[in-house]
């Protein structure tokens, strides 16, 4: 079944990349290479035990209908032109519908406050704490855990970092790469990108080395540099243009890849390439490892898949004593979570691995096989259905929901995106915060 999942996922990868074009900038496309890696990984890699048979099983059944569902990309036809290869123009129009102001205030706060946490972490580490146990207590479970960063913040700050802060930090990156290659607009909001790039060190030093956050900010670079590039110039300029976008290409990568392989050094004594390969080949094992708890969890009925959207309004009854209005399931789906967080022996060595369960474990226990494939359908669906219209327009806000998009697509190999309370705000977000104008008719 092992090697079932490897020629599944690269048959529909193959298929997949005939049908939708442009390459790994499609989502669909990204999804299906992602998962080639993760097969091919779990197989080869002998480091740690492998899945099981009904784990792959599962896997396949995901992979085949997101691959169905998908198809909706097609239906009904368009009568746009999908294959745009050029970023809209006039973008200075598009940032009439930018609420600046409040973006400014945001970066403020957000820095102030990440501040503090690299404070904390700074002066932790000079104490003799460990980067690899610093790296936990930004995503520690507030209520539930204990650490500097945890014990520090009242409920209110937890959820204003969860669901206007963290959410933000996914708005701005995407933000600053694509007003960065308009010449024009990188002048005029140069506090603007100064004020981002200080963002991403602070991450970086508050999450104890987020290699995700180094991945997300030069990758919207990356991508942006693509669209942008693809501009149609004079025939007599097309070599320099080419050549400058290969260089521009290999310069992004060069810098992102220096950067994460400077926090890896930094947090592990693992090499980057064996962290890649053990990172991408774990899911199949912990998703096998935890069958057991999925079986014996009752069904949840959704609760658990659009976690990241009910959590602070249910946690938020239960802080004002409204607990009978919080239904069972949630109390499950709660514990399904905190299951999923806890560190598991996956070699004979002591390695211990977390979180990495796939989107197939919050779907089994919302309703077992009929919700895995309901749910991987409506999943492909809505890639599918987005991917047609963000390149039949691609505009600065629509380029900020493919970040956003592209970024959950790229880690859907950890967990389904709705469950992430950053990935489901951050779209909300987004919408309050490009679409001001809309806001004022209402």
């Amino acid at each position: 079944m092992a090697t079932m999942s490897i020629v599944i996922s690269v048959t529909l990868f193959i298929i997949s990349f005939m049908l939708f074009r442009r390459g790994l900038t499609n989502p669909v496309i990204l999804f299906f290479a992602i998962w080639c890696a993760v097969c091919v990984f779990s197989v080869y890699e002998n480091t740690f035990v492998h899945g099981s048979v009904t784990a792959y099983l599962l896997i396949n059944i995901m992979l085949i209908c997101f691959f169905c569902g998908s198809l909706f990309y097609f239906f009904p036809p368009s009568k746009k032109k999908v294959w745009v290869d050029s970023l809209e123009s006039n973008p200075e129009e598009q940032l009439e519908h930018i609420s600046f102001g409040v973006v400014y205030v945001l970066l403020i706060i957000y820095i102030v406050l990440s501040a503090v946490d690299s404070f904390i972490l700074i002066k932790n580490l000079f104490s003799g704490t460990q980067l690899w146990v610093m790296r936990g207590w930004r995503m520690a479970t507030y209520g539930v855990d204990s650490n500097p960063i945890v014990d520090r913040q009242s409920f209110i700050e937890v959820v204003f970092r969860a669901v206007v802060l963290y959410p933000f930090q996914n708005i701005v990156a995407p933000m600053a790469a694509y007003l960065f290659f308009e010449k024009k607009l990188r002048i005029k909001y140069h506090w603007f990108f100064l004020l981002t790039i200080i963002c991403l060190l602070l991450t970086v030093i508050s999450t104890g080395g987020s290699r995700n956050t180094i991945i997300y900010y030069f990758g919207c670079f990356l991508l942006a540099f693509l669209f942008s590039s693809k501009r149609d110039v004079p025939e007599q300029k097309k070599t320099k243009r080419q050549s400058g976008r290969f260089f521009g290409i290999i310069a992004i990568v060069a810098i992102g890849f220096a950067f994460i392989v400077a926090v890896t050094s930094a947090r592990t004594s693992i090499s980057l390439g064996t962290s890649i390969s053990s990172y991408l080949g774990i899911p199949p094992t912990l998703l096998g490892i935890h069958l057991q708890t999925i079986q014996s969890i009752p069904h949840t009925r959704g609760i658990l898949t659009a976690f990241g959207l009910l959590t602070y309004p249910i946690r938020f009854l239960q802080q004002v004593g409204l607990t009978t209005l919080v239904p069972k399931s949630y109390d499950n789906a709660y514990q399904a979570m905190l299951e999923a967080q806890r560190y598991i022996v996956v070699n004979s060595a002591g390695l211990n691995r977390n979180a990495y369960v796939t989107p197939i474990y919050y779907f089994m226990i919302d309703g077992g096989i009929p919700f895995l494939v309901v749910a991987s359908t409506i999943f492909g669906a809505a890639t599918g259905r987005f991917s047609r219209n963000f390149f039949e327009s691609i505009t600065i806000t629509s380029f900020v929901y493919y970040a956003i998009i592209m970024q959950a697509i790229l880690f859907s190999f950890v967990q389904v995106p709705t469950v992430q309370p950053s990935f489901v705000f951050s779209l909300i977000l987004a919408w309050l915060i490009l679409n001001k104008q809309k806001i004022r008719i209402q």
